[in-house]
């Protein structure tokens, strides 16, 4: 009998409701050419928690760049183990030069091909390994220390019947290069973004578009003040987010940059404004009881401040939260 805990079944059943998150609200079915996914049962409003999830296994660091894997499979008790070899694999054929592939057991093929077709950072997620790939997602994922779990919100209103889908790549290059970075999965996106129809066309000449100006922001930071050419292309970058649907993290920091811009420059009522765009995207991508949410909210509240002062502004007097917690190693 399966552990109740790993039956995928139960995920929208009352026994599998939890108070940490909404995963009453999906359920995991076939999707057309994608395997197993993940769907909603009902509407589910942009900045839900809908799954809050501890690792199933992570991999034990061996280096900065080596993990075991299967020391770490092999110290799983048996219903995590069986929970694990359910879950979709995949060798890439890097994956096998890298791992001399034909003299492995078969099992120790199997464990690799799973952990690296469904990892976040060294971490494999019993629930999240189901969520598919969009390079628009509506679900975006992070570490929030004050549960110790990882997180998956809603970025956006999903309707009932819905695949809920995660990024696995940067949306912010051209399709060519998105599909160059899936290639170690194994499969082509079709996605709307990557659909050669007129509607997908217009997408990608957006996110291509996107790309640029990332580029040309990029090129010109070693030199480049803050200006206001600068910050009118943080507003058509944001523009182009939120016309394409990346409404997640990098929306987020284009409003980031754009506060700092704006600060730098003296402006401290467009630092504001710039920061409470911020604010509410880290409100929905994180949880309000994230403490980056937090930190944000108490620049802000420092911005709202020195916008009422009649002291001269400068930038420097704001606590500015550049460094964001990226989860346990």
């Amino acid at each position: 009998m399966a552990n109740c805990e790993y039956d995928i079944a139960k995920l929208s059943s009352p026994s599998g409701h939890t108070l940490l998150d909404a995963r009453h609200l999906i359920e995991v079915r076939e999707t057309l050419g994608k395997g197993l996914g993940i769907f909603s049962r009902e509407k589910i409003p942009r900045g839900t928690r809908i799954v809050a999830e501890s690792p199933l296994l992570k991999a034990t660091a061996v280096s900065s760049h080596v993990v075991n894997v299967q020391a770490a499979f092999n110290n799983l008790p048996p219903p995590k183990q069986r929970a694990y070899l359910s879950l979709h694999g995949h060798a890439s054929e890097t994956l096998k030069k890298e791992n001399d592939w034909e003299s492995l057991p078969d099992l120790n093929r199997r464990v690799l091909a799973i952990y690296f077709a469904n990892h976040w950072g060294r971490d494999v997620f019993w629930i999240a390994s189901r969520f598919n790939h969009s390079c628009i997602p509506n679900i975006h994922n992070a570490y929030n220390p004050t549960i110790q779990k990882e997180t998956f919100h809603s970025i956006r209103d999903i309707e009932p019947d819905e695949e809920l889908t995660v990024s696995y790549v940067s949306g912010m290059c051209v399709r060519a290069e998105r599909q160059a970075q899936l290639n170690k999965w194994g499969f082509q996106c079709k996605c709307p973004a990557c659909q050669d129809t007129p509607d997908g066309n217009k997408i990608e000449q957006q996110l291509t578009r996107l790309a640029m100006l990332r580029q040309e922001l990029e090129m010109a930071a070693p030199v480049s003040l803050p200006s206001k050419k600068n910050l009118d292309t943080h507003r058509k970058m944001a523009a182009l987010m939120h016309s394409t649907g990346l409404v997640g993290k990098y929306l987020n920091n284009c409003y980031l940059d754009a506060a700092l811009c704006s600060a730098i420059m003296g402006n401290v009522q467009m630092a504001m404004l710039w920061t409470e765009k911020e604010v509410e995207v880290d409100g929905y991508c994180l949880g309000q009881d994230h403490p980056d949410y937090q930190k944000e909210v108490g620049v802000l509240r420092q911005l709202r401040s020195a916008a009422k002062s009649k002291k001269p502004f400068h930038y420097t007097h704001i606590k500015w939260v550049l460094d964001w917690d990226e989860g346990p190693d």
